[in-house]
């Protein structure tokens, strides 16, 4: 058996079978252990204590947030085991990816993403500044029985701060290396004391960049951005009704990538520390989100009808190099516009009984245009071109392709929790899912256009033990679902992309331990894929192209340890601890992937981080938090020929906090760990690849009232 086989099971089988002797508690993303038993989250729709509910679920509070200098989703998922985030080619393009399920560049995710409620459509919606934030709750595991198709790894919830009947506010500013600085501010309160409520927040925050364009001798991933959210509150007797409104603009470098060789033949271990931007454009994107929802409950003596509904639209455009050298050969017009309409009605019934349940009904109406075009350029030996509606630019396109994909979907769900004894709890969930899709190309027209519906139901089981009010066990089976979609009409891959369909086991266990002192989570898993999706580019002049094709039969084998324990007063340690085992076990266009490690998915991920208060007088408080992260080998192509070796980074805070105020210096990746953050495989004996963020540093000035 390989040597990881023996981490994973040992791990695995150590951190359960400490479970049955004593009893311990669970803490996620670092919260303090013995605040740990009173979180409260709603990942099941209703209000629970995380430590009750029999799912692996991370949470991160207000105060870890800030202290672990959290400030979009990159962040915390950094501080999750077994999830991880890779930056693309443009700001709305990532591969997040949990257990073993990634996300293929232009395609969806396995991981649905909610802001105050409401599903964000695409991923454009998802990778933004994070201000203001209450509380986020990262699921692992299958979540298609509740939050629906795209859910087969998990689901993220991320929810605002809500306005209260205290007057209350924050304001932060920092400053770092690359000319980097960012201010935040907002305030909420009362308009009419117990009945409505406002709170405003916004926040601005800009870079030079701090990757080197060795060309150009300016810095490739520049940005500039400001945010804007409202929210108000209104509560008449058994009535309240949520409404949230946002804009953001940001403007950014993109595509600041660089050329490798590339085989599926020969093994290529690059030195990401000797790659160097040489692009000769000054490539920019402009990424415009806009998102407004309402949340209407009622509360009845039986339970709560809750209504939520939103609108979300995002505009994004970007024009660069793209042969990525010093000479002007190829450029690259993209273009992303997603307009999307949710709206989701469901009734919640109070906790007093055996029995308690939700159930309801979702409906969602998308429309997405992907533009990725490529034109053709005249050299007359003048400034190389900057813009799309140069001239020069105005010959015959080497690739235009201009896709429009719309989806109407809807899905009916129940969630049933039933205590067999007190101490014996059996959940029963299911949701149906039809999602009818249609692409088309409006350069080929109408004889592009295809259509097919996707629909599934999703179940899910989990019986959990509550040995004591401090230790609980559980077993759960549930079956993911993410919609099939089609590949743009000029791919060379099939038109059809097929849905993928996940079977999930897990058993794990939630423990307290020493007057919640000491907490410990515990599970393991095992997955099955039917058609795992995977992304690869063709770049071969007029046929270049972006295809999706799916790995018909995968699996995944893992496990994830969360420890987390306060030996002293004011000291707060964390450790935790994640294993992928994921293999290709049939791809129907070769037998040669089969066995091959699943791509964009790290062999493991290690987390531990320390926080200290010191009292320094009276009425001051040091703070240190110092933070560090490993993260295993991964593949970034399914012949597994091109992979980064395991890396580690450590991020540091230290702060005096006197009152609301607090005067911070911090440091991201201070050892300046280089990788490759993004591969992009082609059919043409080259990749294109992008480094990580360099180390970054700088001071935080906030006050809070």
């Amino acid at each position: 058996m390989r040597t990881k086989y023996k981490m994973l099971f040992a791990a695995g089988l150590a951190a359960l079978a400490a479970g049955t002797v004593q009893a311990q508690t669970t803490v996620a993303g670092g919260t303090e252990a013995g605040d740990q038993t009173d979180i409260v989250v709603t990942a099941r729709m209703r209000s629970e204590k995380l430590k009750d509910i029999p799912d692996t679920i991370t949470a991160f509070s207000a105060e870890v947030i800030a202290r672990s200098n959290i400030n979009n989703v990159k962040d915390f998922v950094a501080l999750t085991p077994n999830v991880t985030l890779l930056p693309s080619f443009r700001q709305g393009v990532f591969n997040l990816t949990a257990r073993g399920d990634s996300t293929p560049q232009g395609g969806d995710s396995p991981i649905v993403v909610n802001f105050d409620g409401v599903q964000a459509p695409a991923l454009d919606l998802i990778n933004q500044d994070l201000f203001d934030i209450e509380r986020i709750e990262v699921l692992k595991g299958p979540q298609s029985a509740l939050y629906g198709q795209g859910a087969s790894a998990g689901a993220i919830n991320i929810y605002t701060k809500a306005p209260g009947n205290d007057l209350e506010g924050f304001a932060k500013a920092s400053y770092g290396n690359g000319d980097t600085y960012r201010l935040a501010a907002g305030v909420g309160g009362p308009i009419v004391p117990d009945h409505l409520f406002v709170r405003v927040a916004g926040f601005r925050r800009h870079s030079d960049g701090l990757i080197p364009n060795v060309t150009l001798g300016t810095k490739a991933d520049f940005f500039s951005a400001y945010g804007v959210r409202a929210r108000t509150v209104a509560v008449y007797g058994d009535f309240k009704a949520d409404a949230r409104i946002g804009y953001t603009d940001t403007k950014n470098g993109f595509a600041y990538e660089t050329i490798i060789p590339y085989s599926t033949t020969d093994r290529i271990d690059p030195d990401v520390s000797d790659l160097k931007i040489r692009s000769n454009l000054p490539s920019r994107e402009r990424t415009r989100l806009f998102s407004t929802s309402l949340k209407l409950d009622y509360a009845l003596d039986a339970g709560t009808i809750t209504s939520v509904t939103g609108y979300s639209r995002s505009r994004e455009s970007g024009f660069g190099d793209l042969d990525f050298g010093p000479a002007q050969i190829l450029t690259q017009h993209v273009g992303f516009r997603v307009r999307a309409f949710n709206s989701e009605l469901r009734f919640t019934s109070d906790g007093s009984s055996a029995l308690r349940y939700v159930v309801g009904a979702f409906f969602q109406k998308r429309r997405i245009f992907n533009i990725a075009q490529i034109p053709s350029y005249l050299d007359d030996g003048g400034p190389v071109p900057t813009r799309l509606d140069d001239p020069r630019l105005q010959g015959p396109f080497l690739l235009n392709g201009l896709d429009v994909t719309k989806s109407r979907s809807w899905a009916l769900f129940a969630n049933l929790i039933y205590k067999l004894t007190d101490r014996l709890e059996l959940t029963l969930a299911a949701r149906y899912d039809e999602d009818r899709r249609t692409a088309e190309s409006l350069t080929a027209g109408p004889v592009s256009r295809s259509t097919k519906t996707f629909a599934r139901l999703q179940p899910k089981a989990s019986l959990a033990f509550h040995a004591t009010p401090d230790a609980l066990f559980y077993l759960t089976y549930g079956q993911g679902f993410r919609s099939g979609s089609f590949n743009p009409y000029l791919s060379v891959a099939d038109r059809l992309i097929r849905a993928e369909v996940t079977d999930n086991y897990e058993a794990g266990t939630k423990l307290d331990l020493l007057d919640n002192s000491v907490s410990l989570n515990a599970s393991l898993y095992h997955i099955k894929f039917s058609n795992r999706p995977y992304y690869y580019f063709l770049a071969d002049g007029g046929n270049s192209s972006q295809n999706i094709v799916t790995i018909a039969s995968a699996t995944s084998d893992g496990v994830e340890i969360d420890l987390s324990a306060r030996p002293v007063d004011g000291l707060t340690v964390q450790a935790s601890y994640g294993v992928v085992l994921g293999r290709v076990k049939r791809f129907d266009a070769t037998d040669m992937f089969i066995g091959n490690d699943l791509p964009d998915t790290p062999d493991y991920t290690m987390n531990a981080s320390a926080d200290y208060r010191l009292p320094v007088s009276s009425d001051v408080d040091a703070l240190l938090h110092v933070g560090a992260r490993r993260q295993g080998r991964i593949f970034y192509d399914l012949a597994n020929r091109v992979a980064t070796s395991p890396k580690t980074f450590v991020d540091a805070r230290i702060a005096l906090e006197r009152g609301g105020w607090s005067l911070a210096g911090f440091v991201q990746n201070l050892t300046n760990e280089r990788f490759l953050s993004n591969f992009t495989p082609t059919a043409a004996g080259i990749a294109f690849v992008q480094p990580n963020q360099p180390r970054a540093y700088g001071i935080e000035l906030s006050a809070k009232f």
